[in-house]
């Protein structure tokens, strides 16, 4: 409508439309697997316009992505309800991990966008020369009770935490790369430097594997999974075989 005045249409919406002060309008259809969903509408409030088909071409290109966007984050959500979460951290079980990659390898194919994971583990330094820690330690249980749900809360809305071992936490990263996932372990090492375990025992040492999925055409989804959980573990062995507060991307 390039002008709603004009528009016989938009008549029982006179009134409304003069209140908002909108002098010209263009409405987009939101669709998800062919059945309505919403609609998008845009209104031009300092003046008629005339909108060009390249840009209601753009907008409905732009709808297609707020339903991907929408539908994404209602998945997102229903597998965290459903999934059962460890009672002491809130995060999700293990036996999460491969269920979330798994999905989020399928939307990372769909939506061609990079998929990391990393895998942190904590340690004491305290009575181990190598510097390694002991990952026995009684003093770490108090600690990853109360870090996880510190933890969780420095996550995007998109990453999937999960409690990986007694010591250990693993977090799936959608559209992020391996590069892009160390600056996020440096942020989360930053972080647990504040939350010192009881006892005296000093700030435990972090050490993360991380794993970007491969993009494969020929790859099956399950293989992509299997590969990228494989590297991450190798990139923990390596990690921790460096000592202290390392961090290792396995390409």
């Amino acid at each position: 409508a390039e002008s709603v005045s004009k528009e016989r249409q938009l008549a029982p919406l006179k009134t409304l439309l003069a209140t908002l002060q909108v002098e010209s309008l263009v409405a987009v259809l939101l669709h998800e697997d062919d059945q309505p969903a919403g609609i998008l509408v845009l209104e031009q409030c300092d003046g008629e316009r005339s909108w060009k088909q390249e840009e209601v071409a753009g907008l409905e290109t732009l709808a297609g992505q707020i339903i991907l966007a929408a539908s994404n984050a209602r998945l997102r959500s229903l597998m965290k309800t459903l999934a059962v979460t460890d009672e002491h951290s809130g995060l999700l079980h293990r036996d999460s991990y491969i269920t979330c990659l798994l999905s989020e390898v399928e939307r990372m194919r769909a939506q061609k966008t990079p998929l990391a994971a990393a895998i942190l583990d904590f340690a004491l330094s305290s009575g181990d020369p190598a510097g390694n820690g002991d990952p026995g330690s009684a003093g770490l249980e108090p600690f990853m009770r109360q870090f996880s749900s510190t933890f969780a809360s420095h996550l995007r809305q998109s990453d999937i935490a999960l409690k990986y071992g007694p010591h250990s936490l693993a977090v799936i990263m959608p559209a992020t790369t391996g590069d892009q996932a160390v600056f996020f372990v440096d942020k989360i090492r930053k972080l647990s430097a504040f939350v010192s375990p009881p006892g005296g025992e000093g700030v435990p040492s972090l050490a993360a594997g991380i794993a970007e999925a491969v993009q494969h055409a020929g790859m099956d989804g399950v293989d992509i999974v299997t590969e990228q959980i494989n590297r991450a573990e190798w990139a923990l062995e390596e990690s921790q075989a460096k000592g202290r507060n390392s961090t290792k991307v396995l390409a």
